[in-house]
């Protein structure tokens, strides 16, 4: 229980750890466009997120493929680029076509999620020597920790946008389109950064 438990903290500081603060900007730029009114867009969106983590963490973790930290790290920092440029098209009032477009922000997710769940189990095996320590709770409680801070992430930005669009009334296309230029800028600046670790 003891082993299961440190685990768990691991995986929640790993995701609230302002230094480790990459894939806890991704799932707010990802869920940014469906925060408070559309909530249960961004579960799915979300779900898809989890489902793609887990299998590259666990396919990772158990030595099935290995990624080099740098090139992932690297990859991580393009999924935030991406779906911020992804976020500058939102629209409020969308019609049927624009709804359309929530299967391919689901696919994405999913994509980028297997990005994320590669850098994961860096993290991870780095922690654990899968050679010698039996590896299944580590994973498990690990696990769990990262999706425990994701959703304390999720929570937070939900009732941000209410507070924003509901009681100061800010529209919820200048909320996305701020929010995601900052986050843009950031992880331009965290880009350049791997970049040149990399190389």
């Amino acid at each position: 229980m003891n082993e299961f438990l440190t685990y768990l903290k691991i995986g929640i500081d790993h995701i609230l750890n302002i230094k480790e603060y990459d894939h806890a900007l991704f799932i707010i730029t990802l869920a940014l466009t469906h925060a408070s009114q559309e909530w249960k867009k961004m579960i799915i969106l979300l779900s898809a997120f989890t489902i793609g983590h887990c299998s590259t963490l666990i396919l990772s973790t158990l030595d099935v493929f290995h990624v080099d930290s740098p090139i992932v790290e690297t990859t991580i920092a393009i999924t935030i680029l991406a779906t911020c440029f992804l976020n500058f098209f939102y629209k409020e009032k969308r019609d049927e076509r624009e709804r359309n477009k929530d299967t391919f922000r689901y696919i994405m997710g999913l994509a980028f999620g297997l990005i994320h769940g590669l850098g994961f189990s860096n993290y991870l095996t780095s922690l654990v020597n899968t050679t010698t320590e039996r590896v299944g709770l580590p994973l498990i409680a690990f696990t769990l920790g990262i999706e425990v801070g994701q959703l304390t992430i999720s929570i937070v930005l939900i009732i941000i946008s209410f507070l924003l669009v509901n009681l100061f009334r800010v529209k919820r296309r200048d909320f996305v389109l701020i929010a995601s230029g900052a986050i843009s800028a950031i992880a331009f600046l965290l880009l350049n950064e791997r970049i040149n670790e990399l190389f």
